[in-house]
């Protein structure tokens, strides 16, 4: 008969199993839509932002410094 399994075990499992996915996780799935992917055969190269992410960036601040010029002055 297989033994039963507290919830502190298998919360410890479950985490020591998703910590040990790199490729999991929030973090990640953030840093590939802001990121180039990485290069396979170099894997310490920084990656370099996407072009979409930097005029998005951009664009929010311009209209930010834009609204704010014409409303506080």
């Amino acid at each position: 008969m297989p033994r039963q399994l507290k919830v502190s075990e298998v919360r410890a499992a479950l985490e020591a199993n998703l910590s040990a996915r790199a490729e999991l996780g929030l973090r990640k799935a953030i840093a590939d839509l802001m990121f180039e992917p990485p290069n396979p055969f170099d894997p310490s190269a920084r990656r370099r932002p996407k072009k979409e992410f930097v005029l998005l960036c951009v664009l929010i601040i311009s209209s930010a410094c834009v609204f704010l010029y014409f409303n506080m002055g």
